[in-house]
């Protein structure tokens, strides 16, 4: 999905880049995965070889700073990822989330054009247009960035989380 957005992209006349991190030894065993050559080949095949670029696995940390360096965050798993804590990591690092709908976290963690955007499903015209916009709005991208953060920092926080838990146990008794 990220390599046929890129190749809309492109053709529209769009300046990116594109960087896709993990390998095969990250997918569920329910999770269709393209080999590294496979991808490098429709890479090739669909001539975004200059826009697009497999990282492969890497550290924790350097994926972290990778976030913190890039605006938007392109997270395209299906209803297998289950609650998928990257996009917290995204957004707690400044990327504008662009989510699909069927991922467990999107319905609780965005509001679609006020902290991210949602997109349908394995739908690449609905991708298109999410992110096209943002790159499009430079204000409106900003302006989702900050609100992912703090919604991130004032709700989704650990320290949020340690609170309503101990609320949820002192009700429960």
């Amino acid at each position: 999905l990220p390599v046929m957005l890129a190749t809309k992209l492109k053709k529209e006349g769009y300046k990116f880049q594109l960087d896709i991190y993990g390998g095969e030894g990250n997918a569920a065993k329910y999770d269709v995965v393209y080999s590294k050559k496979e991808l490098e080949s429709l890479i090739m095949k669909l001539n975004v070889d200059d826009c697009v670029c497999l990282k492969g696995n890497a550290p924790n940390e350097e994926i972290l700073s990778a976030m913190r360096s890039h605006d938007i965050f392109l997270f395209t798993s299906d209803n297998h990822e289950g609650w998928g804590a990257v996009a917290n990591e995204a957004m707690s690092n400044g990327c504008v989330l662009v989510g699909s709908d069927a991922i467990g976290s999107i319905p609780f963690l965005l509001t679609d054009m006020k902290n991210g955007l949602i997109f349908k499903s394995e739908e690449i015209d609905s991708l298109y247009e999410k992110v096209k916009f943002l790159i499009d709005n430079e204000g409106e991208r900003n302006r989702m960035s900050i609100n992912g953060y703090k919604s991130m920092r004032d709700i989704w926080s650990p320290k949020n989380a340690a609170q309503s838990l101990i609320l949820l146990i002192e009700n429960l008794m």
